[in-house]
């Protein structure tokens, strides 16, 4: 029994290791696969790629991606040529030592034109061992001259305050570089070269700003793909250049009559004009290029408060830089006063031009009123004229700014007392002037009172072709003779009126009048009517003409019209000017000429005293009153340059 079962169990012991040895021979027979084997995981985060060349080492940013170690995978990459004509992609390779490059495609050296693309096929291993992390492609590059067929260059030297203004002309966008000597002499032996600062043309002729750090000597290259290649270029200061094409412009809002100091340059030769955006005019600023192909060239004028555009001429297709500086100055009431050749005649009185008698202080006084009031004392008076005989006039003359149909319109008043000393009469007569822009004219319609619209038959001041005018019967006067001129504005409705009235003492009848206001005119829809002295800026006309059209309030003697002088052989009077402030106030300071009439005289003095004037017959002298010592400002800046 016991070696039975002792049998049994060696039976059973080796039925069961011929079963163990088939389950061992089956289990080898399979060959381990890659899916089954174990294998780690490689997390690339981000793929930097990076270009190393003589003027770059950029580097984009790339979508990582997930995969296992030990495999090789296919990855692309993409390289554009966006700044040279030609660029020879070198090679390629990665970095770090856990990621190898086992093969690239197509084979480098590889030609890369400008604004294209080449795609690279890069075989790239995984490393053998649990990765995560970023990985770093590079590539290299050199700028190639394959397929010019021009090339233009030129040494230039450069101040360390100094910029370069280029221009190329070619047919064809060309390649431009700023080169040290040494990458020059690398570029004519066809060696890889760096440069300093490299751009590209877009178009067949273009102009570019330089401004690097530059200093020192170099080579300025031009290259294309172009039979005729032209390279120009101009050294300018460091500075706040703007670019004026043909659809560039620059604009210039002054809320001041101002001094403008304009810089300007081209490599090219073309005309600069400064527009006026009110009325449309132009006036033309430089003729660059015509002398030289490059030029620069500077100017400084006075021009009035406005809106402006600096532009080359309309279809232009030019290039043109300019630096441009403004700075608000005052009205200059003596300007061009000098240089015709004193003495000349001009209206003599007193007026105010809101500045104080003190030229070289840039301070000044603005007043807006409703009512200005002019008197005179005259005691003796007697005229020996030309054109007229024996008259002369009395003038007060103001501006006027009121709104209407959304738009400011200006007009000049003039209320006017003429005199005939041959047989003692006189008469009040007004007119109303359009000066809203350069020649306006009245238009019947916006305005009515007892008088009509004029035509003027000739139009040397810039003025429009027509004016209001109203005028009384001659009356007439004895010695001594007291006169008060008036202009008041009121608010009637819709529409402002403007009142011209005169006021007169001891005239033959020997009765003393109440003040007469003789015409009323309406001015149709229309608010905020002002009655302005000012000295920051000019009338709109003056812009055009150099009238020298100011906001100001005269009372001044001159001729009797249309530009007459009067030759006084007797005067003497006393004068004074006042605007209404809850009562009559003087003016803050006078001078003793007027500028916005062209009746004049040669041979009356006013000395003004605490802004009376006081008016005899003598020598015309504009400095009268002025404070000591400022003839020579007045010198300088009546012979200051206004374009208009």
């Amino acid at each position: 029994m016991e070696v039975r079962h002792a049998g049994l169990i060696v039976w059973t012991v080796f039925i069961l290791l011929v079963a163990a040895l088939a389950v061992l021979l089956i289990a080898g027979s399979h060959k381990p696969s890659l899916q089954n084997r174990p294998v780690g995981s490689v997390n690339v985060t981000s793929v930097f790629l990076v270009a190393e060349g003589p003027n770059s080492s950029a580097t984009t940013r790339l979508p990582g991606f997930a995969s296992y170690t030990g495999y090789a995978i296919t990855y692309n990459i993409s390289v554009s040529n966006l700044n040279y004509t030609n660029m020879s992609l070198g090679g390629v390779r990665v970095g770090g030592s856990n990621f190898s490059l086992a093969s690239y495609s197509p084979r480098l050296p590889e030609n890369v034109g400008y604004n294209s693309t080449r795609t690279l096929d890069l075989s790239l291993r995984m490393p053998n061992k649990t990765y995560q992390g970023a990985l770093y492609i590079y590539y290299n590059y050199t700028p190639s001259r394959i397929g010019f067929h021009s090339a233009a260059s030129e040494r230039v030297s450069v101040l360390p305050n100094e910029s370069l203004l280029v221009s190329v002309s070619s047919g064809k966008p060309a390649s431009v570089s700023v080169l040290t000597p040494q990458e020059y002499g690398a570029l004519e032996s066809n060696a890889s070269h760096g440069s300093v600062l490299s751009y590209r043309t877009s178009g067949a002729s273009n102009s570019m700003l330089i401004q690097g750090n530059l200093s020192g000597e170099y080579y300025l290259v031009a290259e294309a793909n172009s039979v005729a290649l032209n390279l120009s270029y101009l050294t300018l200061p460091k500075g706040r250049w703007m670019a004026i094409t043909g659809n560039q412009t620059y604009g210039l809002s002054l809320s001041n009559f101002s001094v403008v100091s304009i810089d300007a340059a081209s490599t090219s030769p073309d005309n600069l004009y400064l527009y006026n955006n009110f009325d449309n005019s132009s006036v033309l600023l430089f003729r660059l290029g015509y002398t030289n192909a490059s030029e620069r060239m500077e100017n400084s004028f006075y021009t009035n408060r406005g809106s402006y555009v600096v532009r080359l001429a309309p279809g232009s297709n030019g290039y043109a830089l300019i630096s441009l500086n403004s700075t608000p100055v005052l009205i200059n009431p003596f300007y061009n006063l000098y240089q015709s050749g004193f003495p000349s005649p001009i209206p003599v009185g007193i007026a105010s031009y809101g500045l104080y008698d003190n030229l070289s202080d840039s301070s000044g006084y603005q007043i807006s009123t409703n009512e200005v009031v002019g008197t005179a004392n005259i005691s003796r008076m007697y005229i020996c004229g030309f054109a007229y005989g024996c008259s002369a006039s009395m003038q007060l003359n103001v501006v006027t700014r009121l709104d209407s149909g959304g738009e400011s319109r200006t007009y000049w008043l003039q209320d006017v007392a003429t005199f005939n000393t041959n047989n003692r009469t006189f008469n009040f007569e007004d007119n109303i002037w359009n000066l809203t822009a350069a020649s306006s004219n009245i238009n019947p319609e916006t305005l009515h009172g007892n008088g009509y619209i004029a035509s003027l038959q000739s139009n040397p001041y810039g003025l429009g072709s027509n004016w209001y005018y109203d005028g009384l019967n001659y009356a007439g006067y004895s010695m001594p003779l007291n006169i008060t001129l008036v202009v008041k504005e009121y608010q009637s409705g819709k529409n402002v009126v403007v009142a011209f009235g005169y006021q007169v003492r001891n005239d033959t009848s020997g009765a003393t009048r109440p003040p007469v206001f003789y015409d009323n005119v309406t001015i149709y829809n229309s608010e905020n009517g002002s009655i302005i002295v000012t000295p920051y800026y000019y009338t709109p006309v003056s812009l055009k003409y150099r009238l020298g059209i100011y906001y100001d309030a005269e009372l001044i003697f001159g001729g009797q019209g249309d530009g007459e002088s009067a030759q006084f052989g007797e005067f003497n009077a006393s004068l004074g000017l006042y605007y209404y402030d809850n009562g009559l106030r003087e003016f803050p300071s006078v001078y003793t000429f007027g500028r916005n009439t062209a009746e004049g005289t040669d041979n009356l003095l006013s000395t003004p005293y605490r802004n009376t004037g006081y008016v005899t017959v003598g020598e015309v002298n504009p400095l009268s009153g002025i404070a000591a010592g400022q003839t020579s400002d007045i010198l300088s800046l009546e012979k200051y340059p206004v374009i208009t």
